[in-house]
C-alpha cells in the first residue's frame, strides 16, 4: 500500500510534464502526418495559422505582466493578515510559487518565439534549394514550428486559469477579513 502511495506521490510531480510533453508529441506528429497526407498542401494553411503567433505572445506576455503585479499585490494584502502563522506561511510561499511559475511561462513565451522565428529563418533558407528530398525536412521544420505556436497556446491557457486563481484567491482574502 504504501508503495502505491509513493508511486502516486511520483505521478503527482511528473503528471504536468508529461501532459505537456505528451501533447508536445501529439502536435509535432498530427501536423507532420497532415503535411505528408496532403503532400504540403496543408502548409498554407498551417502557416496561415501560425500568423497568430506573435498576437499569441504579445498577449501571454502582457498578462504575465498584469498577473505578476495583481499576485505580487494579493501578497502584500496576506502579509498584512493577523491569523496562524502557519496558514499565512503557506499563503505566501503558494503565491510565490505562483509568481516563479508567471515568471517561466513568460521566458518560455520568448524562448518560443526565438525557436519559432530561427527554424523559420532556416526553413526559408531550403526553400530557395528545393527538391523533392528537402520536402520531408521542410515539414519537420514547419511541424516543429506549429509546435512550437501550439504550446504557446497551452502556455497561454495556463496564464489564464492562473489570474482565474488569483482573482479566486483575492476574493476568498476579502471575503475572511473583518469589516
Amino acid at each position: 500500500m504504501q508503495k502505491l502511495m509513493q508511486q502516486s506521490m511520483i505521478w503527482k510531480k511528473i503528471k504536468k510534464q508529461f501532459q505537456v510533453g505528451l501533447f508536445i508529441a501529439a502536435s509535432f506528429f498530427l501536423s507532420f502526418v497532415a503535411l505528408h497526407f496532403s503532400e504540403g498542401m496543408l502548409r498554407a494553411i498551417i502557416e496561415e495559422v501560425m500568423g497568430a503567433f506573435i498576437p499569441v505572445i504579445a498577449f501571454t506576455s502582457t498578462l504575465s505582466v498584469l498577473l505578476f503585479n495583481y499576485v505580487d499585490g494579493i501578497s502584500k494584502d496576506v502579509t498584512g493578515i493577523e491569523g496562524i502563522k502557519e496558514k499565512i506561511q503557506l499563503a505566501i510561499n503558494r503565491l510565490d510559487a505562483l509568481k516563479r511559475e508567471i515568471i517561466e511561462t513568460a521566458v518560455l513565451m520568448i524562448v518560443l518565439l526565438v525557436i519559432e522565428l530561427a527554424l523559420k529563418g532556416i526553413s526559408s533558407s531550403f526553400i530557395n534549394n528545393i527538391n523533392d528530398s528537402n520536402h520531408l525536412i521542410e515539414w519537420v521544420i514547419l511541424s516543429v514550428r506549429f509546435t512550437c505556436f501550439t504550446l504557446s497556446l497551452l502556455a497561454a491557457r495556463e496564464q489564464v486559469k492562473g489570474l482565474f486563481v488569483a482573482i479566486e484567491f483575492r476574493s476568498l482574502l476579502f471575503k475572511g477579513k473583518k469589516p
